[in-house]
């Protein structure tokens, strides 16, 4: 946003310099054009112009303004004013040399010294007032853009912080699970999730994360349900692409996945999950599909809950990049999640 915002004064500042050189009478004098007095006293002035856009900007604004300071903002503004109005004035002395014929009448009845501030034309006073109005609005715009950049990351961390306690009290029903049926697998178990642990506390506080890690994670996640399950479930779980060079939003994908082991496994009769995760260039497609079992209504509502802060999070990281398909096909639970990383 700065990169951008410079670049914005820089070409202002090119734009009002051009001002004087383009609409000056002796524009055909080429380099000859600065030693003429009445020129140079008009460059002068736009000069000025660009140093008050580059000061407003960066001192005045910040440190007056946006302090609420007003008396002094606005004592700045009317001694900014007056310096691009007299200065040149002052500095750039015309002579009567350098009066054409038929403007020396009028240049002899025009106030001398501190009046002659007021004689600035009005093309010059609209001017200043145009440089100051576009500068404080760029100013603006940008603390407004910051502003919002600092709310958005903090729902983001508020999201994650209520997102990163349901994986972990989830995990470990499911190695108390364990311990209860197949003891002897509890300790593999107990090292996938310290590998899940590790990652959430060390990398998913960040915006983006490395995708590699990021499927790690997840495949850590299925390997502690493939131990819980055994053979209750027919399971398929694939991972197909190049992850290398890339990054994902954080605890965004495994969401979703959850779920269908949450809600698509029954302790009664067999079911199936399909997870297919694919990486297409900037891309990645989420796949999941998994038999409807009946919940308990309140477990429902955490649910709801769950995917409404996930998709929060896509609109945060994602807006206008992704695309998702959540509902019932054919008596089976899908989710279609297209991600552009790019």
């Amino acid at each position: 946003m700065e990169k951008k915002t410079l670049i914005i004064h820089l070409l202002l500042g090119i734009a009002l310099l051009g001002i004087p050189i383009v609409s000056s009478p002796d524009y055909n004098k080429g380099w000859l054009l600065f030693t003429v007095a009445p020129f140079l006293r008009n460059f002068f002035s736009y000069f000025l112009l660009v140093v008050f856009l580059f000061l407003h900007y960066y001192v005045i604004v910040p440190k007056f303004y946006l302090q609420k300071k007003w008396v002094l903002y606005g004592l700045l503004i009317l001694a900014c004013g007056f310096a691009v109005s007299y200065l040149p004035i002052l500095v750039v002395d015309l002579g009567v040399d350098h009066i054409r014929p038929n403007m020396q009448i009028k240049h002899l009845q025009r106030p001398r010294g501190f009046l002659s501030v007021f004689n600035v034309t009005n093309a010059l006073i609209f001017q200043f007032f145009m440089v100051w109005i576009l500068s404080l609005l760029l100013r603006l715009e940008n603390r407004l853009a910051e502003v919002k950049n600092e709310k958005l990351l903090s729902e983001v961390s508020y999201l994650k912080a209520q997102i990163n306690p349901h994986f972990l009290f989830n995990t470990l029903n499911n190695i108390y699970s364990l311990t209860l049926t197949n003891s002897n697998k509890a300790p593999r178990a107990v090292l996938k999730l310290a590998d899940m642990m590790r990652y959430i506390v060390t990398e998913s506080s960040t915006d983006k994360v490395d995708l590699k890690k990021e499927l790690q994670y997840i495949e850590n996640y299925v390997e502690l349900q493939k131990l819980r399950m055994g053979n209750q479930v027919d399971l398929q779980f694939q991972i197909s692409g190049n992850c290398e060079g890339k990054e994902i939003g954080p605890i965004i994908l495994i969401t979703y996945i959850e779920n269908a082991f949450k809600y698509g496994v029954s302790p009664e009769v067999p079911t199936k999950i399909d997870i297919s995760i694919t990486i297409k260039k900037n891309k990645i497609e989420l796949f999941v599909k998994n038999d409807i079992v009946s919940v308990e209504e309140i477990n429902k509502s955490a649910t709801k809950e769950g995917l409404s802060n996930t998709q929060k999070r896509l609109d945060i990281l994602y807006r206008n990049k992704y695309k998702l398909d959540i509902g019932e096909v054919q008596g089976k639970w899908e989710v279609n999640l297209l991600i552009d990383i790019a």
